[in-house]
């Protein structure tokens, strides 16, 4: 809902497009197809997960109103390039779901001033609500225009009664309730030990995995922070995925993939007249991936119980 409002106060809409990555969870391709405009969705770069920079350039056009880019996993995308386009007059609205804690280059993601930022607090994330998540924005007017949005275009004059409003615009109905932030403001008094414990057990992870025969997570450049949301490996093109998705469930650790991209959906796939052959990096990634547990209450066993599996079925 945060990239909705985002795109449409930005003034995002029927015959823009906006351009994204193919690896990413649905919802980035729906915000931008509630406000009318077209997703243009571009190929991973297989070095980062992160979207294909040459790609992006070669697809924008006068129709292009937005970039919406995914820091995937939570690997930072390169923002001085962001902060290049938008001399051209096109927004920058980030999908930072999975970056809350990176930072590119010392700067927070969700600390440029040039971008608008949406992070979530779903449950799997670094910090939840229960649902729901926030916009960040460093231009006061901007962040004023979107608390109008989300709650049914009301706006509150400072001198008005409490119960006195008037309704400016068209809204929508996604301000967080109070129960939800009583739970996040809990939640982020636990943050910072959070990362703190999914970085260290992606360095153990990534100690304990760097002789086998698979590929490990990018890294993160020196002066950027990785937030850790995911780690993944890809496998062998020879080794089945699946099948090793149901070994390490048989030993009762859990796995999973991240994402299907946007071209194996019948409805990006019709809407969008996307192909498959269009997006190599990003299907040879879906075919070989596997999501490994990394979650701030795995003990020094669990992570031992992961490594030991996960070597013993692909050594």
């Amino acid at each position: 809902m945060g990239m909705i409002i985002a795109l449409k106060r930005l003034g995002v809409g029927i015959g823009d497009e906006v351009i994204t990555t193919c690896l990413t969870f649905t919802a980035t391709a729906e915000a931008i197809a509630a406000v009318g405009a077209k997703p243009v969705i571009v190929d991973i770069d297989p070095a980062t997960l992160n979207w294909d920079w040459e790609q992006v350039v070669s697809r924008i056009s006068p129709r292009t109103a937005a970039l919406l880019p995914v820091h995937f996993a939570g690997l930072p995308i390169d923002m001085d390039l962001l902060r290049a386009e938008t001399i051209h007059g096109i927004c920058i609205v980030e999908d930072a779901a999975h970056a809350l804690g990176s930072k590119f280059q010392g700067v927070p993601i969700g600390g440029h001033h040039f971008s608008t930022t949406v992070f979530s607090f779903y449950p799997n994330k670094a910090m939840t609500t229960g649902e729901g998540g926030m916009i960040v924005t460093s231009k006061p007017t901007l962040m004023a225009d979107y608390r109008i949005v989300r709650l049914h275009g009301i706006y509150r004059s400072p001198d008005a009664m409490p119960w006195d409003y008037r309704v400016v615009e068209p809204g929508l109905k996604a301000n967080m309730d109070e129960i939800s932030a009583a739970i996040g403001i809990a939640q982020l008094e636990k943050l910072e030990a959070g990362q703190l414990k999914r970085q260290q057990i992606a360095e153990a992870y990534t100690k304990a995995f760097a002789d086998l025969d698979v590929e490990l997570p990018p890294q993160p450049h020196p002066g950027d922070t990785h937030a850790w949301h995911l780690y993944v490996l890809r496998l062998p093109s020879w080794r089945s995925r699946n099948h090793f998705i149901h070994q390490m469930d048989s030993f009762g650790i859990g796995t999973s993939v991240h994402y299907v991209p946007l071209c194996l959906h019948p409805q990006w796939k019709k809407e969008l007249d996307l192909h498959e052959t269009d997006f190599p990096h990003a299907m040879d990634y879906f075919q070989r991936s596997v999501s490994l547990p990394i979650y701030p209450k795995m003990t020094a066993q669990d992570v031992d119980r992961v490594i030991d599996t996960v070597r013993a079925l692909l050594t």
